[in-house]
């Protein structure tokens, strides 16, 4: 659904910001997190019906990205 959170192949957590009318699976994303749980301090788009190498992995628990966030703001103070 949109606004949801989802955990790509690539490890990285992206969050579904347009919905694909064709194909609900390869939504445009928006990378927030890097593969090793750092946020994205510019976040990235990714269309995934334009790449085929990437696919979503899981759905991620708001909770859970809002915990990783909060960890993220507490390392840079």
């Amino acid at each position: 659904p949109l606004g949801s959170f989802v955990k790509l192949s690539t490890g990285e957590i992206a969050k579904v910001k347009q919905i694909n009318p064709h194909n609900a699976l390869r939504p445009v994303v928006e990378i927030v997190m890097d593969r090793f749980g750092n946020v994205m301090i510019e976040p990235s788009e990714l269309d995934l019906a334009q790449d085929f190498q990437v696919f979503i992995f899981r759905i991620v628990p708001r909770d859970e990205v809002y915990n990783t966030v909060m960890k993220f703001a507490k390392k840079g103070k």
